[in-house]
């Protein structure tokens, strides 16, 4: 049989199971059962920082947010190379790769803290230690798990912290909340790096390859979520959490379900066909309901933009009403160009994912800088940037679209 894919065939080996999946719940359970879990994965640290907002803002915002971004590059190479050795050494091998890259990340990110001048460190050096390094720590525990394949394991060994996290929220922890944070923390450390304490045998180390395309990949899609973070902080009362965020945290388990989704439907497509016109034809199919759902953040984002100044005076009760919807709108956009990003990467184009995703942050330095963009905001600082964010969000996503349509769509890259 012939395999017309545009996928390479260590992913067509990955996406395909021994046994074909059947009709119905099974081959739907296939691919959603793995991608929550993923989803959820990535979406524990989120309460943890709610509930930890206090510290996180007693120290300036480069010391959480140099953390996060450098772990969740960590976590984008380490979890790579940890599935490349747990295919031919086992998951032994990988959570001790994936740990020690960790433990080289916290010595060198604390050895840059003691190094930056207090305005990026602040006064409380102990503080920034005790803020950053539970952050690395989070990030290295959802590396072992993507690496290993142990996400749904590791969830459970996560609830107790959730549950601190939860009780802080709602106000009916008695006691300071950070202590029961770090032990929670703690645990679903030790419990991830009990794989790595584990007897492992003999093992050839495969082609290590790829792991600088997911690298910047990843650095891009670390500086688009910050740039568009600081730039709707503004807009939300202390330790809320900014309104721009809030779409792509909806957006995570939709996006991760729907790349999937994608996948799993090529990976049959190639297992059901052996004829290319009629691959070609059901790969169309695929392409365009795919490519359909990445309109509805487009129209709404601009949607959401175009009103910003144009609120009836019973909606805007917040004192910056429009500062709240444009940085809405800039979130749903930010989430649609997560999701080309994402996909671009699943289909093997990860140089592209990683133009794409990192193009607005830089967009939105230089319209910032040349054009005299008439911010609509009476908010002070970030919130200037505010509309050129929006505009860098929407041009790239339109311009994502079109990349994603050629990538779906061009027959000269079927072999």
């Amino acid at each position: 049989m012939s395999t017309p894919t545009v996928l390479p065939a260590s992913a067509v080996a990955r996406l395909v199971p021994p046994a074909v999946p059947g009709e119905g719940a099974r081959a739907v359970g296939w691919f959603l059962r793995p991608a929550l879990v993923r989803a959820a994965v990535y979406l524990v640290p989120v309460p943890l920082a709610v509930a930890a907002a206090e510290p996180l803002g007693r120290v300036p915002w480069p010391v959480p947010a140099g953390a996060l971004a450098a772990g969740w590059c960590a976590v984008s190479v380490a979890a790579y190379l940890g599935q490349l050795v747990a295919r031919s050494g086992g998951t032994v091998r990988a959570a001790r790769l994936v740990l020690a890259g960790f433990a080289g990340l916290a010595a060198g990110w604390s050895a840059a803290l003691a190094l930056v001048p207090g305005s990026l460190a602040g006064a409380d050096r102990a503080l920034a230690y005790a803020v950053s390094l539970p952050v690395l720590a989070v990030l290295a525990a959802l590396a072992v798990a993507l690496a290993t394949g142990a996400g749904a394991a590791l969830l459970r060994w996560w609830v107790p912290a959730l549950l601190v996290a939860g009780a802080a929220l709602t106000g009916v922890l008695p006691v300071p909340v950070e202590p029961l944070l770090l032990a929670g923390i703690g645990l679903a450390l030790a419990r991830a790096s009990t794989t790595a304490l584990r007897r492992a045998g003999p093992v050839k180390l495969p082609r290590l390859r790829g792991g600088g395309a997911r690298l910047v990949f990843a650095l891009s899609q670390a500086a688009v979520v910050v740039v568009v973070w600081r730039v709707g902080h503004a807009a939300v009362p202390p330790g809320g959490v900014p309104a721009a965020m809030v779409p792509l945290l909806l957006a995570v388990p939709l996006v991760e379900v729907w790349v999937a989704w994608h996948l799993a439907r090529v990976a049959a497509g190639l297992v059901r066909y052996d004829d290319r016109d009629r691959y070609l034809r059901y790969a169309r199919r695929i392409g365009w309901s795919t490519l359909t759902a990445l309109l509805p953040p487009l129209v709404a984002g601009a949607a959401l933009a175009g009103t910003a100044t144009r609120l009836p005076y019973g909606l805007s009760a917040h004192p910056d009403a429009p500062a709240v919807v444009l940085a809405m709108a800039g979130g749903v956009l930010l989430a649609g160009v997560v999701a080309v990003g994402w996909l671009l990467a699943a289909r093997s184009r990860r140089w592209l994912a990683a133009a794409v995703t990192g193009a607005p942050a830089l967009t939105t330095l230089a319209l910032s800088v040349t054009v005299p963009i008439r911010t609509a905001t009476s908010l002070d600082g970030w919130s200037q940037p505010l509309p050129a964010i929006v505009i860098a969000l929407a041009v790239t996503y339109a311009v994502g679209l079109v990349l994603v349509a050629y990538v779906l769509f061009d027959a000269r890259s079927l072999p």
